[in-house]
């Protein structure tokens, strides 16, 4: 027997894939967790005061795009250091930056442009790279959240007009080339599609006080179903890598958590609370190896 051999197959035989990690907003903080909250460990810190949005991964869980306080949209290595800045001069930070699954592009709304929706390569480039897919032409009105189709040809995203523009609040759809813009969810906010965009996740205003519940339709809106109903505010749905989770944010007087609820409703558990910060904007890191090294712990 040839020495190691019998150590080196069991070994890559038994090696457990790699975990999906849950990704959150920790009061100016961003943390790291397992899937189901625990192992929390802090990512990227963001000076006092200072801005920050909602983390999206690239598809192979090695550099992750955000609003980062001054710094506008950056994107970080897996310890959370700034490798390059996308877009900066952002006259207030827009909450989400979505990385296309294909790599190329990240789509953001523009925040100095009247909160028209854009895309801007990955790579960089600036405001002269970032090309506007659709304008609201009314500072009363805008557009958000956005987020991608796993074919990275389509964008989804939110837009609530101000009375004096004519249209319909809701999630809008529209091809990457600016074509194609359409109303998938009439009144919907804060869209995410499913990993094989199949279906997609919003939120959507319920009763006369202001409360908000994550509901789940097919991707061309059909077949809506609330799948939360708190009495609070629910808000910034995310699916897990596998579609069989749903993280989202709840606040009930004035404290925010992360929650996770199957896409049928059911299973809704408390991923992450503290009394000591609001824990908001949840996302999903791919199950790719995160590699070990100094690791800062989660306020």
């Amino acid at each position: 027997m040839i020495a190691g051999a019998a150590t080196a197959g069991p070994a890559r035989e038994r090696s457990a894939p790699a975990p999906v990690r849950l990704t959150f907003v920790a009061g100016s903080s961003i943390c790291t967790a397992r899937a189901d909250g625990t192992q929390r460990r802090g990512f990227v810190r963001v000076p006092p005061k200072r801005y920050v949005g909602r983390v999206s991964w690239s598809a192979n869980g090695k550099y992750a795009a955000l609003i980062r306080g001054a710094r506008g949209l950056v994107v970080v290595d897996q310890w959370g250091r700034v490798l390059r800045q996308v877009i900066r001069h952002f006259e207030y930070g827009p909450d989400d930056a979505a990385w296309s699954p294909d790599g190329r592009w990240i789509a953001v709304d523009s925040g100095t442009h009247g909160r028209s929706i854009g895309i801007v390569p990955a790579r960089g480039g600036g405001w002269p790279a970032w090309r506007k897919l659709w304008d609201p032409n009314d500072l009363g009105g805008g557009a958000e959240s956005p987020t991608w189709t796993p074919d990275s040809r389509h964008l989804a995203f939110a837009v609530a007009f101000s009375e004096r523009l004519f249209g319909e609040s809701g999630v809008y759809a529209i091809g990457i080339d600016g074509r194609g813009l359409r109303l998938v969810v009439p009144g919907g906010m804060m869209p995410a599609y499913s990993p094989d965009g199949s279906k997609i996740a919003y939120v959507q205003i319920s009763g006369v006080e202001g409360g908000s519940d994550i509901w789940v339709s097919d991707a061309d809106g059909a077949n809506p179903r609330r799948i939360t109903e708190s009495g609070g505010e629910d808000a910034r749905p995310a699916w897990s890598p596998r579609g069989r989770l749903i993280a989202f944010q709840r606040t009930i007087d004035g404290h925010a958590s992360i929650l996770a609820v199957r896409p049928d409703g059911s299973g809704q558990r408390v991923l992450v609370s503290s009394p000591r910060y609001d824990a908001t904007m949840p996302s999903w890191r791919p199950p790719t190896p995160f590699h070990s090294g100094p690791r800062r712990p989660c306020p």
